[in-house]
């Protein structure tokens, strides 16, 4: 009923809980900046929407094989990163890199909590970070995390995970990579089934090869008409003999 709803309000053809999240995605930028919602989004409306919005990001993103491919390469480069810290701090005087940061969406923010089942079935709200932190005491590596998922507070809850912590409620930073090891792609495009070329590039080598062809077309033009056109004789004026 309310997908229906949404539809005759809208004027969009909302068959899925995916189009009513987008929806309400719309609608929470407007309250959040501020602005007055439309008329027909009441109290019961915004609820219910945000009820769906929550559910996607959990829904969506459930499977392993989602969370394989779309969570595998960050958590790879997380762990290549780390491993490099490691490998510093045991063999060289050199200062690792303390700080890594990566800025990403809403959706990945769900995937990776998901993937790692600490995920609370809420849609990551703006400013949302998890923060993964690297640990040594007495030569020992651990892993901690946190997720911040109010941008009024300063204080990020403690997440457990679940795969991973052992019976002193530490997770051993070997641990950790063992237990996201299922998560991690040999071979990204081959699972992927990628042929090469992104999306992207799919849309704009057309356009590309199109306008390439155009001026190679006119460059033919130009050159053909250079040589073919009558060329203006030079009129040389000579002295008559004076007699």
């Amino acid at each position: 009923a309310v997908l229906n709803y949404v539809s005759s309000n809208t004027g969009l053809n909302i068959t899925n809980l995916t189009a009513a999240e987008e929806v309400f995605d719309t609608l929470l930028i407007e309250k959040e900046n501020k602005y007055e919602l439309p008329l027909w989004v009441d109290e019961h409306t915004y609820h219910t929407l945000s009820q769906i919005s929550d559910m996607t990001f959990y829904f969506d993103f459930s499977t392993k094989l989602i969370q394989r491919l779309r969570t595998g390469l960050l958590l790879k480069d997380i762990i290549k990163n780390m491993n490099e810290t490691i490998n510093r701090n045991d063999t060289t005087s050199e200062t690792p890199n303390k700080l890594y940061i990566y800025s990403t969406h809403d959706t990945q923010i769900a995937l990776l909590l998901n993937a790692l089942n600490v995920f609370d079935k809420k849609s990551p709200p703006f400013g949302s970070t998890i923060m993964i932190e690297l640990r040594q005491t007495n030569n020992k590596y651990t892993i901690e995390m946190f997720y911040l998922n109010d941008t009024q507070s300063e204080k990020p809850m403690t997440l457990v995970l679940p795969n991973c912590t052992n019976a002193r409620n530490e997770c051993l930073f070997q641990q950790f990579v063992e237990s996201v090891n299922d998560l991690i792609p040999g071979d990204w495009n081959s699972e992927c089934q990628n042929t090469g070329l992104s999306f992207a590039s799919k849309t704009v080598m057309p356009y590309m090869f199109g306008s390439l062809l155009t001026l190679a077309v006119m460059a033919l033009i130009y050159i053909i008409y250079t040589f073919l056109k009558p060329k203006n004789r030079e009129i040389v004026y000579q002295m008559l003999p004076i007699r």
